[in-house]
Parts: structure tokens; sequence; C-alpha cells
């Protein structure tokens, strides 16, 4: 293999070319483990979004089912419906690709609505017993409708995504085998960044209520990071700690031959329009650039430099420094006090947008913690997860 590029005996068939599964090697034949790792991980992330925020349980005194047989709802807005169908296209399209290739066409969207159909239900009977949900029918049918829609794109789409399409070529030829998990945390990165903390690229905040209480009980509550100069340094840090691990991520996935320097471009770039978008959601002027102050400037520039170091760094290596990066930014996280200099997004994260929140919100407090397992595994050589 030269290049990066895959032999010919390892590229996929045309469609309708003869003795083509022969020449595929065995374990590209199997089904896609990262399309049942995102499955797993979208369905965890639905049920937070779904019966967060995880509190005010009671009973009402009615079954959790009868909802089924109640009356439809008397007020709902067009926005609710839009919401619910497209939370459930992506559940759709990903049941409908784990299924395959043991189960194709009309019986794999068969069994991807009603087990999609079977979550929803579930879900909408235990929010019988949530102050701030309320179970409806309706929600029910129009999870339903995404659903559908998602495991027909799934039976469509199935064979040329897995079997010869240009991604999983590209997935070949750029990332390691046993890459899977890795690349669905990757995906999950550009997800916790669309929640619009006070910080830009600070995930990792479930240790600050214990810095918190341990800061408090010394009587270092401000601990001096407010002073202008010190902010701007905890700003930029926070920033470069944080891309420079999630990008230690990605680079200790990829092959030899990959094209590192233009992976950490493009990371770099989607990266900074995920914390766009999250900016523009939460601004009441819309301004999805607001977050961009000089600290973080700073920050994505150091993150930068970093990742091109790390770029000629072995394997091992560039895990162990991702390791470290993502340690800082779990201790700085916690150390920074609330940004003063930044508007909340208190009038974000509730209202309509309250499922969104859920499932942004607390993927954004663990993400590096997940992350760094991966990165244990890959800088000690303990990964053995299947491959795609």
């Amino acid at each position: 293999m030269s290049n990066g590029s895959l032999p010919s005996k390892a590229r996929l068939p045309a469609a309708g070319a003869t003795g083509g599964v022969a020449s595929i090697k065995a374990w590209q034949q199997r089904a896609s483990p990262l399309t049942r790792y995102a499955l797993l991980a979208y369905v965890l992330l639905l049920v937070d979004a779904t019966l967060y925020p995880w509190s005010g349980w009671r009973d009402r005194g009615i079954g959790p089912f009868e909802y089924l047989l109640g009356p439809w709802p008397t007020y709902f807005t067009g926005f609710d419906v839009v919401v619910n169908v497209l939370a459930y296209v992506p559940l759709g399209l990903l049941a409908g690709l784990a299924l395959y290739p043991r189960l194709r066409g009309g019986r794999a969207v068969a069994l991807a609505l009603l087990s999609c159909l079977l979550l929803s239900g579930g879900l909408e009977a235990v929010q019988t017993f949530l102050s701030s949900r309320v179970a409806s029918r309706l929600d029910l049918l129009t999870n339903g409708v995404g659903a559908l829609i998602g495991s027909l794109l799934a039976a469509w789409l199935a064979d040329a995504i897995l079997e010869r399409g240009r991604l999983r070529e590209l997935r070949l030829q750029w990332f390691e085998r046993d890459a899977s998990v890795g690349l669905l945390f990757l995906m999950l990165w550009f997800l916790a960044l669309l929640f619009p903390d006070n910080f830009a690229f600070a995930p990792g905040g479930l240790l600050k209520p214990l810095f918190d209480i341990l800061l408090g009980s010394l009587g270092l509550q401000d601990r001096g990071l407010l002073d202008p100069g010190h902010f701007f340094w905890g700003e930029a840090l926070l920033a470069a700690l944080s891309l420079s691990g999630a990008g230690a991520l990605m680079l200790s996935l990829a092959k030899p031959f990959a094209p590192r320097l233009f992976l950490s471009i493009g990371f770099v770039l989607l990266s900074v329009v995920a914390q766009s978008l999250s900016a523009g959601f939460a601004s009441q002027q819309n301004r999805p650039f607001h977050w961009l102050t000089a600290g973080a400037q700073t920050g994505i520039v150091l993150a930068m430099v970093a990742l091109l170091a790390l770029i000629w760094l072995p394997v091992a290596w560039r895990a162990r420094m991702g390791l470290l990066a993502l340690a800082g930014l779990v201790v700085l996280a916690g150390l920074m006090p609330s940004n003063p200099y930044a508007a909340t997004s208190a009038n974000w994260a509730y209202g309509q947008f309250l499922n969104f929140h859920g499932l942004t919100y607390g993927l954004h407090l663990v993400w590096p913690f997940f992350a760094a397992l991966v990165l244990w595994r890959r800088a000690w050589g303990a990964s053995h997860w299947r491959p795609l």
C-alpha cells in the first residue's frame, strides 16, 4: 500500500460486479460497528434529552400508557411537530444501517420502525411521571414519522454508504481499522460544542461543583482569575487544551499516510462552525461570532500549533499528549469562575429547546472523560475495538 491508498483487491466492487464479494476482505464484509456504536450513543442521548431535567418526578394517578387512549392535544406548534420528526430521523437511519447486511429492504425498515416506536412509546410513558413533561399520542406519531423517514433512507442508502460509498473508502484509507469507537466520539465532539457554554470550546465541567466546594473551603472562591490578564490566558488555555485534546484524538486514529495536515485544519474549521452555531442559537442578537474573543482567538492559534507538532509524533505519543491536554482542560474548567463578560445561555436553554438542551448539556459535561478512555487505549496499545 502506498500513499495511504487501498490496494486493488480491497476496493469495493461496483454494483452488479460478479465475484465482487470474494474480492473484499473478510473483515470488510461485516456489519458496521461504527453505525451500531452510533445507534447506542444516539439512543442514550435521546433518552437523556427526553427525560431531561430528570427531576420533578410525581405520581399523577394515571397509568403510564393511558396517553395512548387520551384525547389529542389541544395546543401544539408546528415547531414542536418538526422537532419531534427530525429527532427520530437519525434514529431510524442508524437503526436501519445497524441491521445491514443481516436485514435489508422492507424487513429492515419494518424492524427499525418497530424498534423506534417501542422506544418512543416507552419514553412517552415515563414522561407521565415528570411534572415538566406531557405524554402525547401526537409525539409518538411524529416520532414514528421521523423514524419511518430515517429507516427508508437507510434501506435506500445502506449499500452505497456501507459497501460502495466514497465516505467508506476514505474511512478505510485515512483511519485505522480499530478506529470505530474513536470516530464516534470525534463526531460527538461537534455535538457537545452545540451547548452554548460561557467559554468557547470548553466541555468537561462535570467536576466544577467539586472544585467549587474545595476552593470555597479554602477561601479561594475568586481564584484570582477575574483579573483581566489572568482571565485572558485562562480563556485562551481552555480553548487550546480542548481543541488540541480533541484534535489529538483524531490524529491518534489516522493511518501513517493519511493527510494529517488537511485533517487537522478541517477539524479546527468544523469546530469553529459548531461553536458559531451554538452561539447563534444562544445570542438574542443573533451574533454567531460574539464568542470569538481575543482569548478564544489565541486559543485557536495555540491549538493549531500544537496539532501541527503532534503530526510528527508517533501515534502513542499523540494519544498521550491528548490525554494531558484533556486532563488540563478538566482541571482548568473546574477552576475558572463564571464568565462575567459573556451572556448566559439561560434564554436558550428552556422552552421549546428543552429536549435539545438536555441532549447537548449532558454530552458537554462528560465528553472529555469518555474521549480520554479511547486515548488511553491508543496510547498504550490496548485497543481491541472491532474494525469498521
